[in-house]
């Protein structure tokens, strides 16, 4: 599989945290550099414009928002962040949008550029995001400076049909704090290439928010949305974000359910009990409360729902939101839902095709701060993009150059449904310090045939190495009488302390000596009053609680020399590895193995794949080569070689030939290529496929 490097030059945000496979070239479009939202005007759309040749495949796109203060300071309020890609509106701009545009207005002719911001256009929701409260970031204290930036990734590659000709990203985000605000950065990031499926369409069956009263009540405002399928498109799922404001709406849960063509497929309860595990923190808010499928700082978390099994492809369809009543004990409800609801159809998914989608650790994303830097078992993120359930992964995963171990994942994992997975230990032998990275790869087995979408990297940052085999750990507790725990873990996750403190307003010390090696640390708090943790220092719980103040410290129990002091507002917990006696990761006996295994097909089941690929197998010969002598035969008969493509590991193509005698046999001589391993694709009958191939 070819890793194409989209970090290093294009963004650094998106580039220094993750890399993903591709074929082809990345093409970067940038809407706003720093630039302040004005949100004492309301919410009002901010747009750019640019055009996309239409002519290019893309096979994923992300969307990067980057947020900041604003040159006049933050916002101290968390506020609504909706991202939409807006098409212009027919007969009011021309279709061939270009570096200089003209539409006639009022009987005038007028030229436009590629950043006109002010045209109508038809607008679709693809990403939200709740903005934090940045009373810390406007005041630079708490680990925050003026120059304080968060990224936001979203997968969008849903909305590739969008991305033709002329259209535009349109900003919605407002609400009033003085003449404060958030700057904004943001960047289309696509990936060259034409996978197995591509959605042919998107449709917009929602986008507004909804005054709620009762069940009753929003079911006479929220409309069933009527959709049809083109005559060679058999599949489609909806992806829907929701989430709920005003003072009920926000901090009471609430069901919401999907119809399609009167069955329910779909319920949720809409609820975040995790608010107080952010990656984004602390903020000056009530960050760590729960509410109603959001939490401030962070992305929303939108839902995909597979519609195939119940779609009719050869009459009208129809779908609907709707909601049950609240769950809230409040005489008075004042609430409302922000709803967007797109149709994705697709003509037709392959049947079995896991993706690789994200490393969380180890990473340097800041949208992963909990979780990094690691020095324990990976963890990863997977999602089932065929149209059958899936019940195993062959996971390969690897540092830099060094040997690969392979994790057997088994589950059952449905169509358009993710997983993230924590990975065993491994040994991490010859890091490169100066800029490691992280590799992933799924292996090619009876779930997961197409592998496309199988690679991924990321960079990452080394532990914290302290001097000492001999730690002490000093927690001031509060006076709550609840209990913090205190756990440390070791390299293969068994624990090798625990400790239990009661919140009496006390000062409590414990050493420890640990052999050379990974450990991971966790400190934890709950209150159940208020159904999360807050920390050893909240500003809510000491103004309504009367909670008095403590902290947390890890010193060297040799000479007691502090060699890290925690933050004592962090929610649920602490989470934080480390490696002892200065010994960095790596460089300690391991506990962990290399373990690598293939997949093997049976042949029974090699067979039945063989024949459902139209006998699509070829092979090639010698591998390795030694004087650059290749020959490329398919087994087959009526199998064609169309074409060949020859690229080097860094994703550079070497060699390129289109057959034009076409045979079942292709005889190359590559001996003017420099020697080393290389990844060879061919097209025989339309159909690609990729094998290794070592020049030795």
């Amino acid at each position: 599989m070819l890793i194409k490097k989209i970090s290093l030059g294009i963004l650094s945000i998106f580039l220094c945290a993750r890399l993903f496979a591709g074929e082809g070239d990345t093409t970067k479009i940038n809407f706003f550099t720093k630039y302040d939202l004005q949100q004492w005007k309301g919410t009002w759309n901010h747009k750019k414009f640019d055009y996309l040749d239409p002519s290019k495949n893309y096979k994923k796109a992300f969307l990067v928002i980057e947020l900041g203060c604003a040159s006049y300071g933050c916002c101290v309020w968390d506020y609504n962040f909706h991202a939409l890609i807006g098409k212009p509106l027919e007969d009011y701009d021309t279709l061939k949008f270009g570096k200089l545009d003209s539409v006639t207005w009022n009987s005038k002719l007028t030229v436009l550029d590629s950043l006109w911001v002010t045209r109508k256009s038809s607008n679709i929701e693809v990403a939200r995001l709740i903005t934090p409260y940045g009373t810390y970031m406007r005041a630079g204290s708490n680990g925050f400076t003026n120059n304080w930036t968060h990224p936001y990734i979203f997968d969008v590659t849903d909305y590739i049909p969008l991305f033709k000709d002329s259209f535009g990203l349109v900003i919605q985000s407002g609400g009033y704090d003085g003449k404060k605000g958030f700057n904004l950065t943001s960047n289309l990031i696509l990936i060259e290439g034409k996978p197995d499926a591509m959605p042919k369409q998107v449709q917009k069956a929602y986008g507004r928010s909804f005054t709620f009263q009762n069940e009753t009540q929003i079911d006479t405002l929220i409309k069933p949305y009527r959709f049809k399928l083109d005559a060679n498109e058999r599949q489609a799922k909806f992806r829907v974000i929701v989430t709920g404001h005003g003072a009920q709406g926000e901090f009471s849960p609430v069901e919401f359910y999907v119809k399609l063509n009167g069955n329910q497929i779909f319920t949720k309860r809409l609820w975040r009990e995790d608010c107080d595990e952010t990656h984004l923190q602390p903020q000056g808010g009530t960050w760590i409360f729960s509410r109603c499928n959001w939490c401030p700082g962070e992305k929303v978390i939108d839902l995909d729902i597979d519609l195939t099994p119940y779609l009719k492809t050869n009459d009208s369809n129809e779908i609907w939101i709707s909601f049950r009543n609240m769950e809230t004990t409040s005489a008075t409800i004042q609430a409302n839902y922000s709803v967007s609801g797109n149709i994705i159809i697709f003509e037709k998914k392959p049947d079995k095709d896991i993706a690789l989608i994200d490393v969380i650790a180890p990473s340097k994303d800041k949208t992963y701060f909990l979780h990094n830097p690691l020095c324990q078992g990976p963890i990863v993120k997977i999602r089932n993009e065929g149209t059958k359930s899936v019940k195993e992964a062959y996971i390969d995963y690897w540092v830099d150059g060094n040997n690969k171990t392979t994790h057997i994942w088994k589950g059952n994992l449905m169509p358009e449904k993710s997983e993230i997975i924590q990975l065993p230990a491994f040994p991490w032998m010859n890091v490169d310090y100066t800029s490691p990275i992280f590799f992933a790869n799924l292996q090619k087995t009876i779930d997961n045939l197409v592998t496309w979408n199988d690679s991924i990297q990321s960079k990452f940052d080394i532990p914290v190495v302290f001097p000492s085999q001999k730690l002490k750990f000093d927690i001031k507790t509060t006076n709550d009488n609840k209990d913090n725990t205190l756990k440390i873990f070791d390299e293969l996750n068994q624990e090798v302390m625990s400790k239990v403190y009661k919140g009496d307003n006390k000062t409590y010390s414990d050493t420890i000596t640990l052999p050379d090696g990974c450990y991971r640390m966790e400190l934890i708090d709950y209150d159940d009053r208020i159904e999360c943790g807050d920390g050893l220092n909240f500003w809510w719980s000491t103004q309504q609680l009367s909670k008095s103040t403590g902290s947390f410290t890890i010193r060297n129990a040799i000479n007691n020399a502090v060699l890290k002091t925690f933050n004592a507002d962090f929610g649920a917990k602490i989470n934080f590895q480390f490696t002892l006696n200065n010994v960095k990761l790596g460089e300690y006996t391991p506990k962990s193995n290399y373990e690598y295994r293939t997949f093997k097909f049976p042949d029974t089941i090699k067979s039945e794949i063989v024949t459902a690929n139209n006998n699509f197998y070829w092979d090639l010969s010698p591998n390795p080569s030694s004087n650059g002598h290749l020959k490329i035969e398919t087994k087959g008969n009526g199998q064609e070689i169309l074409g060949v493509k020859i690229f080097n590991l860094n994703g550079q193509m070497v060699f390129q030939k289109a057959t034009k005698n076409l045979s079942m046999i292709e005889e190359l001589n590559l001996g003017h290529l420099p020697k080393g391993i290389y990844i060879l694709r061919v097209n025989i009958n339309g159909r690609e496929d990729e094998k290794k191939w070592i020049y030795r």
